[in-house]
């Protein structure tokens, strides 16, 4: 009778198995997506590589479309700025200035509007793994591989923090030119004004349009 009621016991465990959690680089996007949307501003510090340059300063971004990356420091800030008022994106270095038209769907910094990056990228784990160190953080790292040939980068490579919070974005063009953008966050969700995405222009100033087309 003993023997019986444990199998009785058992029988529904093996009946009803427990489901299995797949965790893979759409479970790394989901999360990424999750912490982001819960962001709709951010300032901290930004280190930025291309072509074997570096550049520092920093960052204020508010979604979607607006953006201030100063070149200094706030204290002595030089005069390299890269502005995106959601109608341009503005490159400013003295009185030398380049204007680019923004398309409908644009974002100012690639890799923070996840919800585009999904439309035209699919999201792979790298041969080392999702899971890695972030300096001393354990964070996810994925890497976004076209849908279509017609994408602006042939991959970008993400490192995000287990909150889901990112951390760096590293992407390489169709001609190869690798880019770099990583930041460490001070503030969120705070309002700034509109004054802070504005380029000042003098009667010295030189302004060439549409320089990427």
């Amino acid at each position: 009778m003993r023997y019986l009621l444990l199998i009785m016991i058992a029988l529904p465990m093996n009946l009803f198995p427990q489901s299995i959690k797949v965790f893979n680089a759409s479970s790394v996007i989901d999360i990424i997506e999750k912490s982001s949307s819960k962001i709709k501003s951010f300032k901290g510090r930004f280190v930025y590589k291309k072509d074997k340059r570096s550049y520092s300063g920093y960052i204020i971004y508010v979604v979607p479309d607006k953006l201030l990356m100063q070149f200094g420091t706030e204290a002595s800030p030089q005069n390299k700025k890269i502005v995106s008022d959601g109608k341009f994106i503005w490159i400013q270095e003295g009185d030398i200035i380049a204007r680019q038209k923004m398309g409908e769907n644009s974002s100012p910094i690639t890799g923070w509007n996840i919800k585009k990056l999904r439309r035209q990228y699919i999201a792979t784990a790298p041969s080392s793994g999702l899971e890695i160190k972030y300096g001393s953080v354990p964070a996810y790292q994925i890497v976004f591989e076209p849908k279509v040939n017609t994408t602006s980068f042939r991959s970008i490579d993400m490192i995000a923090d287990k909150t889901g919070l990112i951390r760096r974005v590293k992407a390489t063009s169709r001609i190869g030119v690798v880019t770099e953008l990583s930041i460490s966050y001070s503030e969120f969700n705070r309002e700034y004004s509109e004054d802070e995405f504005v380029i000042n222009t003098t009667e010295d100033s030189q302004i060439y349009d549409n320089i990427f087309e």
